[in-house]
């Protein structure tokens, strides 16, 4: 907690204060850290929908719990101090591999979130990101078949999830990710080093790496540490740790993903990477310009890694300052530029007058959420989602899902016609409900943080409690 508050007061620009004469960590910008809130929310509601619905999903949980018996029926947990033997029914495995979680819904976030162009490049080894996936979806598993195994082999007493942590031999675990999931020999080892853990790589969590060395070629395998974690963080931990070129590769992937999104709907055109002369010496280059019932768009994309950590939250919030400046830029030069824009960007259409400063409409367009919602001198900052959200239905909706039931229904209207237009665009990202119903229920307080040393009196920090 402390480490928390010191990495709040470092990057998100927080200040000591005093209540009740004790110090007083609190947020320079209470809009901002409520933002970044409701922006979490929705990104843990969207990693639901790509992972987590699919994780629960009953009719997959009860084939593969009918798999995990199979499996584990196989298995012999050893006594306290023992290695296991690593005997285990790998054709039982391989269906069981089939149904894993983490393969099943990570290969479907990867596409959604746009990690395809970044994934390919990472190479650790000969194990690259399809091998990882593999393997660790292959040991939890195991891991999953070795916890089953236990419930019905050791004692049920005070010790008895103690005893599901077993010693493992490197070598077992090798040819057993081998043989289950087609890796070769060399792979399997680079996936268990993977995940074996090592505190000199910063940038992964326990969970990334949860086979504990215990020397002699032997891990500890705790299956409850093995199957914990957020499938979407590992994924940004993965890349963060091996991949060292950053994110930005995934940059012209975005842009592009935005243009066919844009050209998608009626009425609207898109060109992208748009090259105007500035000087006799230099360029401006527009990420993406839209033309759409008389307005100009300008976007600029920003495709940037998850913001898990203050320090993530800095470094993405610097890019979106400099998205916004210029943004500033371009919109201030466009009416110079217009000719050539007309020239450059031809397929647009554009009149042969310039349109109007009223007529320019500016928007940060980012993948992640924790600004969404922000504007400054006249650009807003919004995610792909709620951005491409404005074209979808008028109503937002609400989806109830019950034991054999699924309702639909209508919550609030997201524009006032039912057909988009670009008069309403921008004050529906400024304020979208999407946000707005998180927002709406977070009331801002304070929280005591008791002391950790005789010398400290504690302190309070900024906390927010949820209504109704």
């Amino acid at each position: 907690m402390v480490e928390e508050q010191w990495a709040n007061l470092k990057f998100r620009d927080w200040r000591w204060a005093t209540y009740k004469s004790r110090p007083c960590c609190v947020p320079s910008d209470t809009k901002a850290y409520l933002r970044e809130l409701g922006g979490a929310m929705r990104h843990d509601l969207v990693v639901h929908e790509k992972i987590y619905f699919k994780m629960t999903d009953p009719q997959r949980l009860q084939e593969y719990m009918k798999r995990v018996v199979l499996t584990a029926e196989s298995i012999s947990v050893p006594p306290a101090g023992q290695a296991w033997d690593g005997k285990i029914d790998v054709e039982a495995l391989k269906e069981l591999c089939q149904l894993s979680v983490l393969k099943i819904t990570v290969e479907e976030y990867v596409q959604s979130r746009h990690y395809s162009p970044l994934l390919k490049r990472v190479k650790v080894g000969t194990m690259g990101w399809e091998e990882w996936v593999a393997g660790k979806g292959a040991l939890a598993c195991i891991a999953d078949a070795m916890a089953f195994a236990a419930t019905q082999q050791v004692p049920d007493d005070d010790l008895a999830c103690m005893r599901q942590v077993v010693i493992a031999s490197e070598k077992a675990l090798v040819n057993i990710l081998a043989e289950a999931v087609s890796l070769s020999e060399q792979q399997a080892y680079d996936v268990i080093n993977v995940l074996k853990f090592d505190q000199r790589r910063k940038k992964l969590e326990i969970w990334d790496q949860p086979l504990i060395p215990c020397g002699g070629g032997l891990v500890f395998m705790a299956p409850a540490l093995i199957t914990t974690g957020s499938p979407a963080r590992a994924l940004e931990n993965f890349i963060s740790q091996w991949d060292h070129t950053g994110f930005s590769v995934r940059g012209p992937h975005f842009e592009m993903y935005l243009a066919d999104q844009i050209n998608a709907q009626s009425g609207v055109r898109a060109v992208k990477n748009v090259k105007l002369p500035y000087s006799a010496t230099t360029q401006l280059q527009f990420d993406l310009i839209a033309w759409w019932d008389g307005y100009i768009i300008l976007i600029e994309a920003k495709c940037e890694k998850a913001a898990f950590s203050p320090a993530d939250y800095y470094r993405a919030q610097e890019q979106i300052e400099k998205s916004i400046d210029q943004l500033i830029l371009r919109r201030r030069s466009l009416k110079g530029l217009w000719d050539a824009l007309r020239n450059e960007a031809s397929e647009l259409g554009l009149p042969a007058s310039y349109v109007g400063d009223d007529k320019i409409l500016c928007i940060s367009i980012t993948n992640i959420m924790d600004f969404t919602g922000y504007s400054r001198d006249g650009v807003v900052v919004t995610d792909d989602l709620c951005f491409l959200r404005f074209f979808g239905g008028r109503m937002l909706q609400k989806f109830i899902v019950g034991h054999q039931t699924f309702e639909v229904e209508d919550m609030v209207a997201i524009r006032e016609s039912e057909t988009p237009s670009p008069q309403e665009l921008m004050a529906y990202l400024q304020d979208p409900p999407q946000m707005r119903r998180f927002l709406d229920r977070m009331e801002p307080t304070l929280r005591f943080i008791p002391p950790i040393t005789t010398r400290s009196s504690g302190f309070y920090s900024a906390y927010v409690e949820f209504k109704g």
